[in-house]
């Protein structure tokens, strides 16, 4: 069975299990979402409970590109392509951002708008590493020092065993 089977299928597990109850991890508010919808369908979640993902590379955001993706998502009335959060247990936040940084900056700094679209997935910690990781350091535009934190995480968290794993990971030759 493949990696991203297994992934998904320990996803699905997780998600059952909160969805009976069994699960002590998210708050009540998560919970009430996931059980209201699959995964696949986006949520409508408050700005202010999503909690940034301390797995996120990236360090600094221009603020003329927070404002023209503000300006794109004015002029198409919302959002083309919905964040992904994880429910989590923590008494300020329900969720914690997976995929979307720059899009929930946006969303607080320059349009400051309260709600903002997201696909809620249940994932372990390690999934999430991966996940919000992955999801930045596949992008062009990211400073060395962001690229080496990035790697850092994901051979800290073990989800790669070698630089060469990491690199392999995020599409890196070998020669850059």
């Amino acid at each position: 069975m493949s990696k991203r089977k297994l992934d998904l299928e320990a996803a699905r597990r997780e998600r059952e299990a909160v969805l009976q109850g069994r699960s002590q991890l998210v708050s009540e508010t998560a919970r009430e979402i996931l059980a209201d919808t699959e995964t696949d369908v986006p949520q409508k979640i408050q700005v202010r409970r999503i909690r940034r993902s301390p797995y996120q590379p990236r360090v600094s955001f221009k603020l003329a590109s927070l404002e023209k993706l503000a300006n794109n998502i004015r002029e198409t009335n919302g959002l083309r392509q919905p964040i992904e959060v994880r429910p989590i247990d923590h008494p300020d936040f329900d969720f914690e951002l997976l995929d979307g940084e720059r899009r929930l900056q946006t969303f607080e700094k320059v349009l400051e708008w309260d709600e903002i679209d997201a696909f809620v997935r249940a994932c372990d910690d390690h999934t999430a590493v991966v996940l919000a990781t992955l999801a930045n350091l596949q992008r062009e535009d990211l400073s060395d020092y962001e690229l080496a934190r990035g790697v850092r995480t994901l051979l800290d968290s073990g989800a790669a065993e070698s630089q060469r794993r990491a690199g392999a990971m995020i599409g890196c030759d070998e020669k850059a």
